[in-house]
C-alpha cells in the first residue's frame, strides 16, 4: 500500500494498492492524480526519484522534495536515551524548492512523520505487520479500516493514551466507541 500522509494534520488522505505485477512508481503516480495538492509540497522516498513522478506535482503546481543519493545535503543526528548512543546519518534530496535551509529542514522533517506517525503506530498499535490477509482483496480493505480508525484514534484527545490503549478503551466501553465514531 502507498499512502499519502498530511503531516500537519497526522492524517492519511488517500491510499493506493501496489498491484503484485508492479512497482510502487505507478501507485505513486495514481495516488498523486487522485490529490489536489496545488500549493503543497509533496515528499517522496528514493523510490519514486523520477521524473514520472515529478512531472504531475508540477503540473499540479505544488512543489516537491524527493529522497536520493546527492544535492540537499541532511545531516541528521539522533540519541539514544536507553543506550547512551548518539546516531548520525547524512541523507540527499532533490528539491523544486528554493535554497532555504530551514524550510528544507523542515519539510524533509515532516516527510520523516510518515514512517514515525503512521507506519509505526500502525506496525505496533494495529499489528498490520502480523496480518497475514492475502485472499482477493482483504489486505487492501483491512488496511483502509485501519488508517480511518487510525484518523478517528488521533483526533480524540480528552482519553490521555496511545493509539493501543485508545483502541482496547473503544473496544470495552461503548459510549466511547460512539463518541470515536461521531454517533
Amino acid at each position: 500500500m502507498v499512502s499519502a500522509w498530511a503531516s500537519a494534520n497526522n492524517l492519511v488522505l488517500a491510499q493506493r494498492k501496489v498491484n503484485e505485477k508492479s512497482n510502487e512508481i505507478t501507485a505513486v503516480l495514481k495516488l498523486l492524480n487522485a490529490l489536489e495538492s496545488a500549493g503543497a509540497v509533496v515528499t517522496v522516498d528514493a523510490m519514486g526519484c523520477q521524473r514520472e513522478i515529478a512531472s504531475p506535482i508540477i503540473e499540479k503546481k505544488a512543489d516537491y522534495v524527493l529522497s536520493l543519493k546527492g544535492l540537499v545535503r541532511i545531516q541528521s543526528e539522533r540519541y539514544h536515551k536507553t543506550t547512551g548512543k548518539t546516531e548520525r546519518e547524512v541523507r540527499y534530496y532533490i528539491a523544486s524548492l528554493k535554497p532555504d535551509a530551514a524550510r528544507l529542514n523542515s519539510v524533509i522533517r515532516r516527510h520523516w512523520g510518515i514512517e514515525n506517525k503512521l507506519r509505526w503506530v500502525l506496525a505496533v498499535g494495529f499489528g498490520e505487520d502480523l496480518d497475514r490477509k492475502r485472499a482477493g482483496h482483504a489486505a487492501q480493505n483491512f488496511s483502509l479500516l485501519n488508517r480511518i480508525a487510525l484518523n478517528l484514534l488521533k483526533q480524540e484527545t480528552t482519553f490521555k493514551r496511545g493509539i493501543k490503549g485508545k483502541r482496547l478503551k473503544a473496544a470495552w466501553n461503548h459510549p466511547y466507541l460512539l463518541k470515536l465514531l461521531g454517533i
